[in-house]
This record gives structure tokens, C-alpha cells and sequence, in this order.
């Protein structure tokens, strides 16, 4: 990832604050009905619609005008490299869109007008490599804006840049800053099912939703497409995306990842999942040596609830980040650490992944890939434990956040990060309690 920033949020459902760091691997703990869904959701839904919240026009504030400015002193230039203090222009541009667009967007997202927010603002803007824009030659309409690592070229006819080419270029600015390797890009081509490079949500309950998806479309879906009509259900927006990728994808005949699609099928499920394409998709299970496929509702809750993972990474849909609610639900202690292996790995594949757990399996197999990380001749022991560098957790790719709830609001708190990976003060308290427990029955039964 090119950038870092930092969400900042304040007074939103029962959360007081939270400033959470984008990162390639984002993890949220806590207890239960602590907020985690609600901040991970809330950044879904940035990536997601937030391409979607610039006004239709030009608008008349200062924030915006800065930017003109900066542009109408750049364009004589052919090429430009951008300093930290202009690109905060662009970043406090779009905070003015988010400042007033935030309720609006928690609608969209929650489907309620019962929740609301007090500040909703990017802050702590960085990136690794500057942006540099450049200004090529227009010489007809075939010409896109087009972009690269740390670039982007727009066409224009300098002697006439009208208002509305001014506005197109901030806004691609804008999102190109904050978006690049997130999620779609800002004028992708408009689908009204699903935009490429849009994030994946992987909804908890999802055991549930695989047996009874083909029913949930049927009744409340095919009339629902887009992010503008309007549904009688009461599902959040992630799940509603979600239940519409499973009809719509297609399996791929090149798959991305093909190695971690192997660790999933021969070392977890010892089997594939099979789609079939449908009018409404079909999925199954073929277990290793079996020569029928069996349809989910018959399988163990291990393939079901690890079917919607496999769906996607086989699926020809584009995504460019995935978000996964929790990732241990269903899964024995072994079989945690083996998809969180997998996780890893997708994460070291430039593919930001975003997880809630209250595991701390999950937890102690970060911690020692963190610690396996920090080793430094790490090769032999990486042979020994059978690890290749794809499982390793570098400490600038992983943020943790911990949601602690006290007089019913919570607080939301960033782990630090030492050689032997993170501290989880609850997980740490709850297994005390239950050691002192363990011990004083066993001496009162010795007694």
C-alpha cells in the first residue's frame, strides 16, 4: 500500500472514539456487542460508496477552492511531483464531503435513520512515494485520465480547461490518494450490480446465509440492485452485497490464488466446492475420493462456513481488499490457525485483509508470525516449521484495535506491537480467570 491515514470517529453508536490506521492487515477484537461490526462496516463503507459522496457540481467552499488554486498553478507545468502539504488539500477537500455526507452515509449503510455520527475525517495523511501528476497533450475524445504506481496523466487542452475538467481531475486526485490498492477506482465503467475492485464482505452468520441464500434472493433481492433502491429488508448493506455476489459470480478459469485456494481445499475441507451456473448459482461439496458432489445443507458446518471464502477467491469478480467478520466462527483451534495461514498469505499477495475475532488461536498464530518475522537467520527454522515467507507478519503491515466497553460506551484502543507480537489484556484476563478457576476446583476436589 502507497498510503496511510487514519480514520478518526467520534460518538457513533456506542462508540465514544476510534482513530484506526489503514493497514494491509486490520484486525478488531473485543467482546461481543462491542462495536467491532459497526466500525468495520463504516470502513466498507468508504471504500465502497465513498466514491459515490462527491457532489454532482462543483461545490463553492474554501476546501475546494484551495484545490482549484493548486491546480490553476500546476497545469502550465507538463509534470509535477505533489509535496505532503498539497496533497492535505485534497484530503481536507474530501473530509468537507464526509463532514457533510456522513449521516447519509451511515443511511445507506445501516438501512436506519437511527444512527448518526459526530466526526467522520481522514487525518494523518501518508505516503510512501509522492504523487506525481501529468499534464499530456489533448488530441481527441479517445483519451482517458490513465494512472500508474505513482502517477497519473490527465489529458488536457491547457488553453481551455473548462470547470467541469477542473472538478473531474480533484476528485480523481482525491480518490486516487486515498483509494489506490483499497478498493474500485473512481470512474470505473458503472455496473449496477457491483463496481470492479469493490471489497468483498464476508458477513458473520455465514453458515446461515449459504443454506438460505437461494430463498433471501428470491424474495427480497432481484428487484434490489444498485445503491439507490430501496428494499423492504433488514439486512445492512454489506450483506445485501454480499447475498448478490454469490448470484452473480462466475468461476474463473485463472485463479489469483491459486496456492491459497489449495491450502484451503486439501488441508482443511479435503475436498472442493463446486459452482454451478445458474439462474441463481448453485454450490455444492465434492469430497477427495467421492464421485457425486453433495449439496452444503448436508455438509459439515466446517465446508459451509468456509465456502463463501472459496467462492470468492475462485470467483471472476474483481476485489481489491476483503473483509471477513468472525473468521473463527464454526472452527476447531487447528483449523483456525490453518485459515489464518491463509489470510496471511492473501495478505502478503497485496490484497489488505480486515477481520473481527474473539480467538486466541487466531491471535497466538499472528503473534508468532510476528515473532517468526523478527528472527533474523529465520531460514532454517522456517524449514523446520514448514513456513515460507508468504506466512510471515512484517510489524509495518498489521494494526490491532481493541474494543473495550466501559460504562456501556466503548473505547476503542490501538495494541502495541513489541518483538513477541501483541498484548490482548481480554483475552490475557479471561484465561487467568479461568486458570484461578481450574485451580481452586481441583484443590477443593484434593481436599
Amino acid at each position: 500500500m502507497q498510503q496511510k491515514w487514519t480514520l478518526k470517529i467520534e460518538e457513533f453508536a456506542k462508540i465514544k472514539e476510534a482513530k484506526i490506521e489503514i493497514s494491509p492487515f486490520l484486525v478488531f477484537i473485543g467482546e461481543n456487542n462491542s462495536g467491532k461490526s459497526y466500525i468495520m462496516t463504516l470502513l466498507w463503507g468508504l471504500f465502497v460508496l465513498g466514491r459515490t459522496l462527491f457532489p454532482l457540481q462543483p461545490p463553492k467552499n474554501e476546501a475546494y477552492q484551495k484545490c482549484i488554486n493548486f491546480l490553476d498553478e500546476k497545469t502550465v507545468e507538463n509534470e509535477y511531483k505533489m509535496s505532503a502539504e498539497d496533497m492535505e488539500l485534497f484530503i481536507q477537500f474530501y473530509n468537507n464531503i464526509l463532514k457533510d455526507k456522513k449521516n447519509y452515509l451511515l443511511k445507506k449503510l445501516f438501512v436506519t435513520n437511527c444512527l448518526s455520527i459526530k466526526t467522520l475525517e481522514i487525518i494523518n495523511y501518508q505516503r510512501k512515494e509522492p504523487l506525481t501528476i501529468k499534464f499530456i497533450e489533448f488530441i481527441d475524445n479517445k483519451q482517458r485520465i490513465s494512472s500508474g504506481k505513482n502517477y497519473v496523466k490527465f489529458p488536457l487542452d491547457k488553453k481551455n480547461i473548462t470547470n467541469d475538467q477542473k472538478y473531474k481531475i480533484v476528485q480523481y486526485i482525491c480518490w486516487k490518494l486515498l483509494m489506490e490498492d483499497l478498493t474500485a477506482p473512481l470512474f470505473s465503467m458503472f455496473d449496477k450490480k457491483r463496481i470492479n475492485g469493490e471489497p468483498i464482505f464476508l458477513p458473520a452468520s455465514r453458515t446461515g446465509f449459504m443454506l438460505t441464500y437461494k430463498s433471501l434472493i428470491a424474495d427480497v433481492m432481484i428487484n434490489s440492485w444498485g445503491y439507490d433502491k430501496k428494499t423492504d429488508i433488514n439486512f445492512t448493506l454489506p450483506i445485501v452485497k454480499f447475498l448478490q455476489a454469490l448470484i452473480e459470480q462466475k468461476e474463473s478459469k485463472k485463479k489469483q490464488h491459486e496456492d491459497v485456494i489449495n491450502l484451503l481445499e486439501n488441508e482443511i475441507i479435503n475436498g472442493q466446492i463446486i459452482s454451478k451456473e445458474e439462474i441463481i448459482n448453485e454450490y455444492s461439496y465434492k469430497q477427495k475420493g467421492m464421485k457425486k458432489d453433495i449439496p452444503l445443507h448436508i455438509t459439515s458446518s466446517l465446508v459451509v462456513e468456509l465456502a463463501p471464502l472459496l467462492i470468492f477467491l475462485k470467483s471472476n469478480l474483481k476485489y481489491k481488499s476483503i473483509f471477513i467478520e468472525e473468521l473463527e466462527a464454526h472452527l476447531h483451534p487447528k483449523i483456525q490457525k490453518l485459515v489464518t495461514r491463509a489470510i496471511i498469505k492473501l495478505m502478503n499477495k497485496k490484497l489488505p485483509v480486515v477481520i473481527t475475532t474473539h480467538s486466541d488461536t487466531i491471535f497466538q498464530h499472528i503473534n508468532n508470525m510476528i515473532k517468526l518475522s523478527n528472527i533474523k537467520n529465520k531460514k532454517d527454522l522456517m524449514d523446520k516449521l514448514g513456513y515460507d515467507k508468504d506466512d510471515l507478519i512484517h510489524k509495518e503491515d498489521i494494526k490491532v484495535y481493541e474494543f473495550k466497553v466501559t460504562n456501556n460506551q466503548t473505547e476503542v484502543i490501538p495494541l502495541t506491537l513489541t518483538d513477541e507480537g501483541f498484548e490482548v489484556p481480554s483475552f490475557n484476563n479471561a484465561l487467568i480467570e479461568l486458570a484461578e478457576e481450574t485451580i481452586t476446583l481441583s484443590e477443593s476436589l484434593n481436599d
